[in-house]
C-alpha cells in the first residue's frame, strides 16, 4: 500500500532561527545554576571531600594503575550523590520554568515541575546502587562517571517530560533533537577533556542542558524546512506507512499542529 500523499504545509511559513539560540541560552544558564549549587556544596564540605579530590593521579608507568591509593572518605560518595541530586534537580526545574516563560506551548508549569521532581527522585533511587558499586570498585573516577550518567539521565528525562506534556504530535522530532544534543555534548566534552578535565567537569551541566535545547531547536528547524520543501509530514505521530496505512488514523490532518 502506498504512503499518504501530503500536500499541506505547517501553519508557520518561516521558522525563527532565534528559537535555537534562546533554547541554548535557557539550557546553559539553567545548567550554570546547578553548577554553582554543586560548587557551593563541595566548598562547604571541603574538609571531607577535599583530601579525596586532591589525591595524586600519577599512574604506574608499567600497568597504568595508581598503586597504594588511599581510600576515599566514607562520606565522600554520599556528599557527591547529594550534591549531584540537588544540582541536577535545580537545573532541571530552572529549565522547565524558563521554557514555560519563553514559549507558550510549554504550559502546565505545576505539572511539569512535579513530574521533573518525581523523576529526579526515582532516578536517584535507581542510581544509588551504581554509586555504591562505583565507589567500592573504582573510587573517585567511578563516582565521577556515575555522577555524569546521573545528571545526563535527569536532564534527558526532563526534556522528555516537557515535550510529552505539551501533547505534541511531533514528539519524534523532539527525540531526534535529544539525540543530536547528546551527540554534540559528547563531542564538546571530548575536546574539553583533552585540554582541562576540571573545566570539562564543571561545564558539563551547562553545556548538557544548552546543547539539548539547541539540538531540539535544530531538529525542529530542519524538519520545518523539509516539511515546507517536500510537503511530507512523515514524522507526525499519527502518520502511518505500509500495512499500517488507514489503521487507527483518527482525524489526522497533516500539518495541523505547529512545530
Amino acid at each position: 500500500m502506498e504512503e499518504q500523499n501530503i500536500t499541506t504545509v505547517p501553519k508557520n511559513d518561516v521558522f525563527p532561527i532565534s528559537i535555537i539560540f534562546f533554547r541554548f541560552i535557557a539550557g546553559f544558564f539553567s545548567g550554570v545554576i546547578g553548577t554553582v549549587i554543586l560548587g557551593l556544596i563541595l566548598f562547604l564540605t571541603w574538609s571531607i571531600v577535599g583530601d579525596t579530590l586532591n589525591q595524586p593521579t600519577d599512574l604506574n608507568p608499567t600497568i597504568g594503575i595508581q598503586l597504594d591509593r588511599p581510600p576515599a572518605h566514607p562520606l565522600f560518595v554520599y556528599i557527591v550523590v547529594f550534591g549531584v541530586f540537588i544540582a541536577s534537580l535545580l537545573s532541571n526545574i530552572s529549565y522547565t520554568i524558563g521554557m514555560n516563560m519563553l514559549e507558550e506551548k510549554y504550559e502546565n508549569r505545576a505539572t511539569s515541575i512535579t513530574q521533573v521532581f518525581l523523576s529526579s527522585v526515582i532516578i536517584l533511587i535507581i542510581f544509588l546502587p551504581a554509586y555504591i558499586f562505583a565507589n567500592a570498585s573504582f573510587q573517585v573516577p567511578g563516582v565521577a562517571f556515575a555522577a555524569i550518567l546521573h545528571t545526563g539521565f535527569c536532564a534527558i528525562f526532563t526534556y522528555i517530560v516537557l515535550e510529552t506534556l505539551t501533547q505534541t504530535k511531533y514528539l519524534l522530532v523532539r527525540i531526534y533533537g535529544i539525540i543530536l544534543g547528546i551527540a554534540m555534548f559528547f563531542v564538546l566534552e571530548s575536546i574539553l577533556l583533552d585540554t582541562k578535565a576540571t573545566i570539562a567537569i564543571f561545564l558539563s551541566l551547562p553545556f548538557l542542558h544548552g546543547l539539548l535545547g539547541m539540538g531540539n531547536g535544530i531538529s525542529e528547524g530542519v524538519y520545518h524546512w523539509f516539511f515546507k520543501t517536500y510537503a511530507n509530514d512523515f514524522l507526525h505521530s499519527e502518520r502511518r506507512f505500509g500495512q499500517d496505512y488507514g489503521v487507527d488514523e483518527g482525524d489526522y490532518i497533516p500539518g495541523d499542529e505547529d512545530l
